[in-house]
């Protein structure tokens, strides 16, 4: 029982073995033998009995007040609409508890509402839904041709079977064939887990457990033939379909003559109900020498209930021709009318499809060596194939297509004692008289393979041409628009509401240190713009475009960013000069040492460096002039962020100087010998030294010099910088 109906099904589980490369594996499978269900009991249904319940309620509290006499709270949507959602979370809380006390302020026209709810209570009202609960369950039992005590295990499913007096319903209907109710599966994901294996299980793209499934098919279904109407006729198809081809100035013309034709129609059940899915291909066969209408739909008639609702009848119209054409090529052979065969398939996934659609013809013996000729060259231009066949039936039948063979004369094998010579004669009259029969029979019959229409449009729902799928694409499309430019609006809306507050309430928190940069009527300004949009919000701006909202913040944001901004400004801009002034003056330190530390660097490189620090120096007193001038009430002149802008062409230039390297020194090598001669002395002497005192086993090291690639002055600025 799930939120809009009841679904009964009987299945019957057995196993089945397959090859796994030389061993037997044992599979699954289960199939349907019955089916029911009820559209009118489901979760939503007491749901609206619970709120049919609070509607009564809240009209006996409104009706004694003046403005409710002579109303009903149920002749208004958005009440009601709150009452059908709450119904559901009432429905869920007494399903655990004995009462429940459901208050709401307000409903509507000012009235509150305050009720106790008991499940005694909801159970009461819920008693028609309760009786019927059990119906399914016998109607599928009565197509499986089963009872209870045929049942094994039952297995309950959806949330709706949580409710207590549900189970006690069921309970006590099971019982008489000693049956307990099962909850082994989630209740909620069973049903889409299901139907995700078997799709998986019927795809080629999937590689999963095989498990072997057969479904019923509850209705009947039928085929209904027609002789092809023109749309020239008045009303054309569609109004020839619906019911008006019986006047006679709407008579439907042969697709193939102007001439009005006589009527003919042709009604055969195709599958039975309770039919297994999938089921063998059907084939009908009849005579017939017109295009052909073929209706296929459902049976109602053989069915114990109707369709549920919104399926209509008519599952699909067929435009069958080339039937016409075929008759008249072959209307000089003097064969009569083709037979005409369509193959029907009833697939895995219970959709209904003309597999086959065919003509043939079987010429008269006495054309057999005249025509031949003549009828292949007929026959070959138009797609028709002379093959071989086992159809000789000229009477109208409905067959499973199946394998068949025929035989010339049946044989007695009651007698032991014939001769093995004479066996071996009749099989070879056996197999020349089976040669011959098809010999015979691939000559004597034609067939053309037919075309085969949907009409689209002739059907309801109608299967979509391309340009109904793109009209239904667009207005998809328009309607993601219309929600995402919804959710925009809301975004911009909240946006808008929680800037208003966050403004107004910091100028109000924060108004001690903001007196230092602005005047009273500058907070005031900004404080009186937040309250006027707060109150357009509430009056008029519930449903404006996003353009609107951001230029009503725009507005704000530029006063009070301002203000804001000075209050930034008023000290990080003199500790900016602070840093920035130090910096320089460590750079020409720097510089002047760089004649005994780095002579690698040239006076132009020197000098060029500061000229770009006395720039910097000029453009900080420059501007620090231009802002003592002005008041703290106004904008500034410059900002921090701007001395770091400054500063940024200086320090790359730096950094690039202080990454020259030094000249590698010219080596010496009259100096490097001698130096070389008189460590191997002394070196020498040493080690006479320390063999002379092996007891002390001491051994002094040589002196070594390190050479320092970091350059110190190089460390000393960057700790400046």
């Amino acid at each position: 029982m799930g939120s809009g109906q009841v679904q009964v099904s009987i299945v019957t589980y057995s196993s089945f073995l397959t090859k796994d490369g030389s061993k037997n594996k044992t599979n699954g499978q289960f199939q349907v033998v019955g089916k029911a269900w009820d559209e009118e009991i489901g979760g939503f249904n007491f749901d609206l009995l619970l709120a049919e319940l609070l509607a009564t309620r809240f009209n006996e509290n409104w009706q004694k007040k003046k403005s409710g006499v002579g109303k009903d709270i149920r002749d208004f949507n958005r009440p009601m609409t709150r009452l059908r959602m709450d119904a559901l979370k009432i429905r869920e809380i007494l399903s655990a508890n004995n009462e429940y006390p459901y208050k709401v302020e307000q409903l509507h026209a000012d009235v509150d509402l305050s009720t106790k709810i008991t499940r005694q209570e909801f159970e009461e009202i819920s008693r028609d839904l309760l009786s019927r609960i059990t119906n399914p369950i016998d109607r599928a039992l009565a197509m499986a041709n089963l009872t209870l005590k045929d049942i094994h295990a039952v297995e309950l499913l959806g949330g709706s079977v949580r409710m207590p007096i549900v189970k006690h319903t069921l309970e006590a209907y099971f019982k008489t064939g000693d049956l307990e109710l099962g909850q082994h599966l989630n209740g909620d994901e069973a049903m889409a887990l299901g139907a995700t294996f078997r799709a998986a299980n019927i795809s080629t793209a999937f590689r999963v457990r095989k498990v072997g499934i057969t479904d019923l098919l509850p209705f009947g279904v039928s085929v209904k033939f027609d002789n092809l109407p023109t749309t020239e006729n008045n009303g054309g198809l569609f109004n020839w379909l619906l019911g008006n081809s019986n006047n006679n100035n709407n008579k439907p013309k042969s697709t193939e003559s102007n001439d009005e034709v006589e009527l003919w129609s042709k009604h055969t059940p195709l599958f039975p109900p309770s039919s297994p899915i999938p089921s063998k291909t059907k084939t009908v066969a009849f005579h017939h020498d017109k295009n052909i209408l073929c209706r296929v739909e459902y049976d109602q008639n053989e069915s114990i209930w109707s369709l549920p609702t919104g399926v209509d009848s008519l599952i699909s119209v067929l435009n069958i021709t080339g039937i016409a054409e075929f008759a008249q090529e072959t209307s000089s052979l003097g064969a009569g009318q083709p037979k005409i065969h369509l193959s029907f398939t009833l697939d895995n996934s219970g959709i209904i499809t003309l597999s086959k659609a065919e003509a043939t013809l079987e010429l008269p013996e006495s054309n057999n060596n005249n025509n031949t000729t003549n009828n292949n060259n007929n026959t070959s231009g138009d797609n028709n194939d002379v093959n071989e066949g086992n159809e000789t039936k000229t009477s109208e039948s409905i067959e499973s297509e199946t394998t068949t063979t025929t035989d010339s004369t049946q044989h007695n094998e009651t007698s032991s004692t014939d001769s093995k010579e004479k066996s071996t004669d009749k099989k070879d009259s056996k197999k020349n008289t089976k040669k011959s029969q098809k010999k015979e029979k691939k000559d004597n019959i034609l067939r053309k393979t037919l075309i085969v229409t949907i009409n689209n449009n002739a059907i309801n729902p109608p299967i979509w041409s391309n340009e109904l799928i793109n009209n239904a694409k667009n207005r998809l499309r328009a309607l993601d628009e219309a929600d995402a430019s919804r959710k925009e609006k809301a975004a911009a809306l909240n946006d808008l509401e929680g800037y208003v507050y966050k403004i107004r309430n910091r100028i109000r928190d924060e108004e001690d240190q903001l007196k230092v940069i602005s005047t009273t009527e500058q907070r005031d300004d900004v404080i009186e713009l937040c309250n006027t949009v707060e109150e357009w919000l509430y009056d008029e701006g519930k449903n404006q475009e996003v353009s609107v909202y951001k230029s009503k913040q725009n507005s704000i944001k530029s006063k009070a960013e301002a203000i804001f901004k000075r209050f930034k400004e008023h000290t990080a801009r003199p500790e900016a000069i602070k840093k920035a002034t130090h910096q320089l003056s460590a750079i020409k330190q720097l510089v002047g040492e760089w004649e005994e530390t780095m002579p690698q660097i040239t006076t132009e490189e020197k000098d060029k460096l500061l000229e770009v620090v006395k720039r910097v120096e000029s453009w900080i007193e420059d501007n620090k002039k231009t802002q003592s001038t002005l008041t703290a009430f106004e904008q500034p002149a410059f900002t921090s962020t701007d001395v770091q802008n400054q500063l940024k062409p200086l320090t790359a230039q730096l950094d690039k100087l202080l990454k020259k390297p030094k000249p590698v020194p010219p080596k010496n090598t009259t100096e490097t010998n001698s130096t070389t001669s008189q460590n191997n002395s002394t070196s020498s002497t040493d080690n006479t030294s320390s063999s002379s005192s092996s007891s002390e086993n001491t051994k002094e090291e040589p002196e070594t010099i390190r050479v320092h690639t970091e350059d110190p002055e190089s460390e000393k600025i960057n700790d400046e910088l």
